[in-house]
């Protein structure tokens, strides 16, 4: 067993020889794949010797930067816990692997760094469970070998059928300089009852929401709130790419509370300052403003918009506030966005004035929406977010949630418009990056939108959504390597959250790996039942010819969301293959035409509604408006994986195969599987066509 396996490109061997001869002098053994035996199996080789390592050190350079097998062997050490990354070349690394403590050697051998040489050897020390030793660095020989590495290619498969729910936000990784203005604040710990849980939540939400308007950068809420319970101050900003932490904790006593707040340096990882700080329950708002005071100033910051912030606001009604944005943001179900919504309107009830509460309450309706599909939810999203623009037009938030609003109406030019408004307000506001990279990228603006997602990333890297939005887009681009990475860390930042298994799950079924998928599925409903979920399921199965199985688990999907005209589309496609249960398709596919109307309604530019839509057309015999809407669909989204595979069945249902092969064979250039096209039974009467042969033999882009 050696103590190091070293993951890197064969471009760069000579290179990596110096580094490997630096750790062997520090008394590690090394593992770098050059005493390979004739005849022996390399992938089962590589897989025995990372197994058996204590620490994966990986190298990163312009020649490993695309490299999949490095990626791979990165992944495995992230999640094992024993990645040691090292930077060679200036190079952006993989979003999945920036968290990790990196060594940066781009000036070494022709310039020595003892503190990143040092620092690169002591985590490496530290993954083997060996203490310093007291070795002297030596200057690493140079000497060229060069050795050759194979990897079998990835093969892509994507399903049009496919739910994978993507989350409202995303998110990846800080730069150094962002880090070290950065201040992270803890969820405030409670002990006693539910109400000094309550209010240790409402005291560290104020004080977040004082220090952004003070103009210092915090850390998002959601990434410090779903942290584990159990790491150190460190351990937290090293997480999150913050410099500073302020925790606190709170206990009644008498009829007043006793705050206890410390503020600490990541950097030094020195405790600044303590205090203990006396208040009534009812006047804990002047002391979340003597509080940010004080946190400004050892910043050396101005303190000047803290003083009047919220001063006109009813007290009462703030509280209400800022427990229905708590229920807003952890989202774990319908019950609680019901609940958000209660106390939204109670807070407005209070105080009519109250401009952000009326955002809360239109991105409460926006999610609900996104929940059942009643219009209804969105006319409501829409009346309060107008009505919080005329009360406070100023207001980053508001902006936020107009360009939300937008978004889903299809109105991309306002929703951009909105996005960029809220960060001229506010430019470390991730989410407003986040709508807009996703705006961008149903115009098919893909640059600009991974642009907008990386701004993001880099400002709130412990938030876990963006990570899912990140995902997201690498898998709508048939990136599905790097998909995959990117909801690997949403499992490592979240692993009780069912849908970050979800959308890993998403990336394994359309990099073809059913079984693998189904896996991560049922792990997610086992956390959190859902429809999306269980319909993920029955369509790996369908894939998988297991169609009873599919329908079953559409059905129950059906059950908990009888609303989603996709999954109804989804059944229709089942029912129709099954001969037994082939006269209930044309039922499914009714009700998805109907609900695909509704939502049409309102987003005239839902090119997915159109697809399915046709489908259900199709097999109906509506042949002439099936291909109107396919041509829409295609029209409005021409490289989208779910509305070209329609396209498919569509055009073979419609008896017109060349077309179909057409539609296909564009699908295979984004993304889509050759073998999931061969075993389709919705393409069985495709296979006789005299194109047929030509579609299968086109390569896949994995």
């Amino acid at each position: 067993m050696s103590d190091v396996f070293v993951s890197y490109a064969r471009e760069d061997r000579s290179r990596v020889e110096g580094l490997v001869r630096l750790l062997e002098a520090q008394g590690f053994s090394v593992w770098w794949d050059r005493d390979i035996v004739p005849g022996e199996s390399f992938d089962e080789l590589i897989d025995k010797q990372i197994d058996q390592a204590a620490a994966v050190l990986v190298v990163w350079t312009k020649n490993s930067i695309d490299s999949r097998w490095v990626r791979n062997e990165a992944l495995e050490g992230m999640d094992r816990g024993i990645l040691v990354p090292v930077l060679l070349d200036e190079v952006r690394i993989p979003v999945a692997f920036r968290q990790a403590q990196l060594a940066n050697l781009v000036r070494w051998p022709r310039q020595s760094d003892e503190a990143e040489l040092r620092g690169l050897v002591e985590a490496i020390r530290s993954k083997v469970g060996r203490a310093d030793a007291g070795n002297v660095y030596v200057s690493p020989p140079q000497r060229r070998l060069t050795i050759t590495k194979f990897i079998a290619p990835i093969a892509l498969a994507a399903s049009v059928a496919l739910a994978v729910l993507i989350a409202l936000y995303w998110q990846p990784s800080t730069t150094p300089d962002d880090a070290r203005k950065s201040v992270a604040v803890a969820r405030f710990q409670a002990p006693g009852n539910d109400a000094d849980r309550l209010l240790g939540d409402d005291i560290s939400q104020e004080l977040l929401r004082l220090l952004r308007v003070g103009g210092v950068p915090v850390v998002h809420q959601e990434a410090m709130w779903t942290l584990p319970t159990d790491l150190t101050p460190s351990d937290v900003l090293q997480r999150v790419g913050a410099r500073f932490l302020v925790d606190g904790a709170l206990r009644a006593e008498g009829k007043g509370i006793l705050l206890t707040v410390t503020l600490t340096d990541g950097a030094t990882d020195v405790e600044l300052w303590r205090k203990e700080m006396r208040s009534s329950a009812t006047d804990v708002f002047a002391l979340n403003r003597q509080l940010a005071r004080e946190i400004i100033a050892s910043l050396g910051a101005p303190f000047e918009q803290v003083a009047s912030a919220s001063a006109a606001v009813d007290r009462e009604a703030y509280t209400l506030y800022l427990q229905g944005l708590r229920l807003l943001r952890q989202f774990g179900g319908i019950e609680d966005l019901q609940s958000a919504r209660t106390l939204l309107e109670r807070s407005i009830d209070i105080d009519s004035t109250f401009g952000e509460a009326y955002a809360a309450l239109c991105r409460t309706h926006l999610q609900i929406y996104g929940t059942t599909g009643d219009a209804g939810d969105f006319e409501n999203a829409e009346r309060y977010c107008h009505r919080a623009l005329t009360r406070e037009g100023r207001d980053a938030t508001i902006h936020l949630a107009l360009g939300d609003l937008y978004a889903q109406s299809g109105q991309t030019v306002k929703a951009t418009d909105q996005y960029d408004q809220a960060l001229l307000l506010d430019a470390e506001l991730a989410d407003a990056y986040i709508g807009l990279g996703k705006v961008l990228a149903t115009a098919q603006e893909s640059v600009r939108a991974e642009q907008a997602f990386q701004q993001a990333v880099t400002r709130q890297p412990g938030y876990w959504q963006g990570f899912n939005d990140l995902g997201s887009f690498y898998v709508r681009a048939g990136r599905l390597v790097e998909a995959i990475e990117a909801y690997t860390r949403v499992t490592y930042l979240r692993p009780d959250n069912a849908w970050a298994f979800n959308n890993r799950g998403g990336a394994r079924y359309f990099a073809g790996d059913l079984e693998g998928a189904i896996v991560d599925w049922e792990r997610a409903n086992t956390l959190e039942p859902g429809p999306y979920i269980l319909s993920n399921i029955g369509t790996a199965y369908f894939h998988l010819q297991r169609f009873a199985d599919a329908a079953t688990k559409y059905r129950e999907a059906l059950d908990m969301n009888p609303n989603d005209h996709a999954v109804w589309g989804n059944l229709g496609d089942t029912y129709r293959v099954i001969p037994e249960r082939r006269d209930e398709a044309a039922g499914a596919y009714e009700r998805q035409l109907a609900l695909a109307n509704d939502n049409l309604k309102i987003n005239r530019s839902n090119a997915e509604a159109l697809s399915r839509s046709a489908v259900s057309l199709a097999f109906m015999g509506r042949s002439a408006e099936a291909l109107k809407s396919i041509e829409q669909a295609v029209e409005l989204s021409p490289d989208n994986i779910t509305v070209l595979y329609d396209a498919g069945v569509t055009y073979v249902t419609l008896g017109e195969f060349d077309r179909a092969v057409d539609a296909l064979k564009r699908a295979i250039d984004v993304g889509y599987s050759v073998s999931f096209i061969d075993t389709d039974p919705l393409f069985d009467d495709l296979r006789n066509s005299a194109r047929y042969a030509e579609l299968i033999a086109v390569p896949s882009q994995f």
